[in-house]
């Protein structure tokens, strides 16, 4: 039980009397997440006899490390797509794809592995604004 024993949570209208009808639960885990739980009679709605419960609970949560992000928008797309087709040129002999699973893992990791060497698709996107300050067209292919 969260909140304190021996606190009265209910005042009766009539008798002005004040006894505990109410009580706080809560899971193991979030009871160590609780760091205050009180009865304020002063927030006692009118025609009411029932005190106002607070409970505070820390909810504060991890935030993931932020991962650079590529700047697509940088790209000088021709110099980008000329240096796409020599890194397949420089590729093993072509083999016959049999599935359409391989074909597009295949065409997958070229492009990640183009994408990872690629200086202008490496560049991080510090300002969001960025993003629509400068659009380029993409060349027709």
């Amino acid at each position: 039980m969260v909140l304190q024993p021996a606190i009265p949570t209910l005042e009766a209208l009539n008798t002005k009397n004040e006894t505990r009808v109410d009580n706080v639960f809560c899971s193991e885990t979030l009871t160590g997440k609780i760091t205050r739980c009180y009865v304020d009679p002063k927030l006692r709605p009118p025609l009411t006899d029932h005190y106002a419960i607070i409970t505070e609970i820390d909810l504060l949560l991890e935030t993931a490390p932020q991962r650079p992000k590529r700047n697509w928008r940088k790209t000088e797309w021709d110099v980008f797509l000329a240096d796409f087709i020599n890194a397949m040129d420089k590729l093993a002999e072509p083999t016959e794809i049999t599935t359409i699973e391989e074909f597009d893992t295949r065409l997958k990791n070229a492009g990640r592995n183009h994408m990872g060497n690629n200086r202008q698709a490496r560049t991080v996107n510090q300002d969001p604004g960025d993003l629509w300050s400068s659009r380029k067209a993409l060349p027709a292919c």
